[in-house]
């Protein structure tokens, strides 16, 4: 279940044990997560130790980089290209941002190890979820105890595609077509939070351990950034949310 703090400024899931993790989705009244200092004062402000944030630049692949060392010693470090990110060291502070787009946070608290991804069609195309689990459990995750917590992103009702996105997404995942596609106002609509969730069962992953978000990003204009809306819009209210998590040190 989720929850957020009194301002709405932060999600966070039941799942997920404070004492020993941080982990959520931050919104719109947080600010616009780009500005990493907000993140860096709120962790500060909150009494969580950390000793290194870590920033990836997106670029909608299926790019995976499992952080067991620095290659600087500035607080915040930049990994090109990826938009998945593993890591068992304490302290260290897993970051994506979306404004439409999925994130993603895994958690096995037994090992541990943690992980973040951001997904837009062509992350899902591309089956990132799958492929962060995969990794998740060859260095040491326990399909049994890993948690997956799906943030907020653009929903169904928002999400029109054109044909030659839909005809990729039918051939990729036929067997999801009945629960990911609706016929809405003359276009297809996909969506992404069910295609995202059924890989993660796919992997074998218990519905027990999966948690999350039942909003829509584009229609909740006081709590989300959103692409979309800005587009169809054409208003000046360019941001995006960060999502964090981390082991958190004593």
């Amino acid at each position: 279940m989720l929850f957020s703090d009194k301002d709405q400024r932060f999600f966070y899931s039941s799942f997920v044990d404070k004492e020993k993790f941080f982990a959520g989705f931050f919104t719109r009244n947080f600010g616009d997560g780009r500005q990493k200092n907000k993140l860096i004062t709120f962790l500060r402000q909150n009494q969580i130790t950390f000793r290194k944030i870590i920033v990836p630049q997106q670029i909608h692949s299926a790019n995976i980089v499992i952080v067991d060392h620095f290659q600087t010693s500035f607080l915040i470090e930049k990994v090109d290209n990826v938009d998945g990110l593993i890591t068992g060291v304490p302290g260290v502070v897993l970051t994506v941002i979306s404004a439409d787009c999925l994130p993603i946070i895994y958690l096995d608290e037994k090992k541990p190890l943690i992980g973040i991804s951001h997904q837009g069609w062509r992350g899902s195309l591309k089956r990132l979820p799958q492929k962060m689990i995969d990794t998740l459990l060859k260095i040491g995750a326990n399909r049994e105890t890993l948690k997956v917590l799906l943030g907020p992103s653009i929903g169904q009702c928002c999400y029109d595609i054109d044909e030659d996105r839909y005809h990729n997404f039918r051939q990729e995942f036929e067997t999801y077509s009945k629960e990911i596609f609706q016929w809405i106002k003359g276009s297809w609509h996909l969506c992404l939070l069910k295609l995202n969730y059924s890989l993660i069962i796919e992997m074998g992953i218990s519905p027990n351990n999966i948690d999350f978000f039942p909003f829509c990003t584009a229609c909740d204009k006081k709590r989300f950034f959103s692409f979309r809306r800005l587009r169809k819009r054409k208003k000046n209210d360019r941001g995006e949310m960060i999502s964090a998590v981390a082991i958190i040190t004593t």
